[in-house]
């Protein structure tokens, strides 16, 4: 019985910590879609992942591992809106 329980709070951590570190990572994207500029989502991740780590909260496991997770969100928002294109005001200079 020891073993289910220790696999069960193993689990619900790592999937607790990457479901915390999405809503940061989506939360961050939409106060960079709100200030209207996407790239700047990665910054602001990494400035929430900053003042968490100089706040010395990361001696839960929970928080350290959500941490990582956010790192790994960080580098899917920087590529994410590396790739962006542009968009034009008028749509028919798309068309030629």
């Amino acid at each position: 019985m020891f073993l289910i329980t220790n696999m069960l709070e193993s689990l619900g951590l790592v999937i607790g910590s990457l479901v915390a570190a999405g809503l940061a990572c989506w939360l961050a994207s939409g106060v960079a879609i709100r200030l209207h500029h996407q790239k700047w989502a990665a910054l602001l991740m990494l400035l929430l992942l900053l003042i968490l780590y100089l706040s010395g909260l990361t001696r839960s496991g929970f928080i350290r591992l959500s941490a990582i997770y956010g790192l790994f969100g960080v580098l899917f928002l920087w590529f994410s809106a590396r790739n962006e294109s542009p968009r034009s005001e008028n749509p028919q200079q798309e068309l030629k």
